[in-house]
């Protein structure tokens, strides 16, 4: 993700947690991941081998651009429904917690994480929202689908404190499907999967509960939903800002690297006050991994190479 900030220096607080052409917005007959683009209905289909497996999308109800919902490759979906979708007995909490997302909490003073449409009036002014701008390009491919994105991080009075351009690289095949999103923030990155049963590991072997608030290279989730093994993967590049990230990582199912708390997840111990110069920028790169079995930590470990040696 590529983010441009404006005339002000650019602060963020440890806080908590692609111009289109008509050619390219439709998939080839060829293509095995297709990236279907329909601006009408706001939002970016991607398929693979014939089969759904995301879409990215900026409804007017959501005070971001998501990607939702995520699926296996057998079709299961593991990101919950709301405030999208209901589905029965499913929790109802947390309406700013939606699919797959990129954001931050505190950015100059102002709240991008929490804002939503269940937010008081009178606590607007404090929030933020990200706005879907642009596609620059979306193409599909034999081997992968690539999207690029720009969206405009904007304060409750329309001022423009960011502007981010994401590229999603999207792949798959039998038993697993992946998203690289990658960007870069210059002044002028989640997965809610509520629900499901499941249990934490990092990099650094800790397991459970015991996950939330340490750092590691990785982060696994792992469970059933249904009768299928899954296992969700949020791997760290080492070029981030803050790497190896903290995660934040809670039971209910909020899945997130949090690569700018060291304050909140040290307890003052360390602290980073990450900031951009005017005109100055900054790339933060994943992987989300999903896989329909239960991954050892070997496995992921060298998935996470992998990745590391795709982006060097």
């Amino acid at each position: 993700m590529r983010i441009l900030i404006g005339a002000e220096p650019f602060i963020l607080v440890a806080a908590s947690a692609i111009l289109v052409s008509l050619a390219s917005a439709g998939p080839r007959a060829s293509d095995r991941i297709s990236v279907t683009v329909n601006e009408q209905a706001r939002r970016v289909d991607i398929s693979i081998d014939g089969q759904p497996f995301t879409s990215y999308i900026w409804p007017t109800t959501l005070k971001k651009p998501v990607l939702y919902p995520l699926r296996t490759a057998k079709g299961t979906i593991v990101t919950r429904g709301f405030p999208l979708e209901q589905r029965p007995g499913e929790r109802v909490d947390h309406p700013h917690h939606a699919g797959l997302w990129f954001n931050y909490e505190n950015v100059n003073g102002i709240d991008f994480w929490n804002n939503s449409d269940a937010i008081k009036a009178e606590n607007a002014p404090k929030m933020g929202t990200i706005v879907h701008r642009s596609i620059v390009s979306a193409k599909g491919g034999s081997d992968q689908g690539e999207l690029d994105v720009e969206a405009d991080w904007v304060t409750c009075d329309k001022k423009v404190l960011l502007q981010e351009h994401t590229r999603f690289v999207f792949r798959g095949g039998a038993g697993f499907r992946s998203v690289d999103p990658s960007g870069r923030a210059t002044t002028v990155a989640k997965l809610d999967n509520t629900g499901v049963n499941g249990t934490y590991l990092t990099s650094e072997g800790k397991k459970g509960d015991a996950a939330w608030g340490t750092r590691g290279r990785w982060c696994n989730l792992s469970g059933l939903v249904g009768d299928e093994p899954i296992t969700i993967s949020i791997l760290d590049h080492p070029a981030n800002p803050g790497f190896p990230t903290y995660w934040h990582a809670r039971g209910y199912g909020l899945f997130a690297a949090n690569p700018l708390g060291q304050k909140i997840f040290s307890n003052g111990k360390e602290e980073l006050n990450f900031s951009l110069a005017p005109n100055a920028g900054a790339t933060f790169r994943y992987r989300i991994l999903i896989s329909s079995s239960i991954a050892t930590p070997d496995a992921t470990e060298a998935a996470y190479k992998d990745f590391a040696d795709t982006y060097h």
